[in-house]
């Protein structure tokens, strides 16, 4: 059976600054990260390479550094002009219900630069139930 893969955003931000920048949590089901795609939209103007930390959190929302697992980093060297695209694939991580994956800028731009973020993402079909973090509402 034929399954599309799934093209999430998970921001459209400055990368001028340290820091979280976007997450995605799935709902009903859990999905596979198969790609990252940072598609720059405003021209890195900089003499520092900007680097994108692809991360997975056991918990999402939680706010310990113990949680997060670093999947792979991005790299976005100096200079870059817009609409060039930056990606890691083969990641092959599995997300599901009550985890989250999110973006992490580790290496800012130092003064200009915005990138949209985009995740390949692949539908795992399955049960609900079979997700320890999925309950049902009364």
């Amino acid at each position: 059976m034929y399954r599309p893969l799934l093209d999430v955003e998970l921001f459209d931000a400055a990368i001028t600054s340290t820091g979280e920048k976007g997450d995605y949590c799935p709902g009903s089901h859990a999905v596979i990260v198969r790609e990252i795609n940072a598609v720059v939209v405003e021209a890195l103007a900089t003499t520092t390479n900007a680097v994108l930390s692809i991360r997975k959190q056991s918990t999402a929302g939680s706010t310990a550094t113990t949680d997060r697992t670093v999947i792979d980093t991005i790299t976005i060297p100096s200079g870059t002009a817009k609409g060039k695209s930056y990606y890691v694939t083969g990641l092959n991580v599995q997300i599901s219900p009550g985890e989250e994956l999110n973006v992490v800028v580790t290496t800012a731009a130092t003064t200009t630069g915005i990138t949209k973020c985009v995740a390949r993402l692949d539908y795992v079909p399955d049960v609900p139930a079979n997700f320890t973090n999925k309950v049902l509402s009364a």
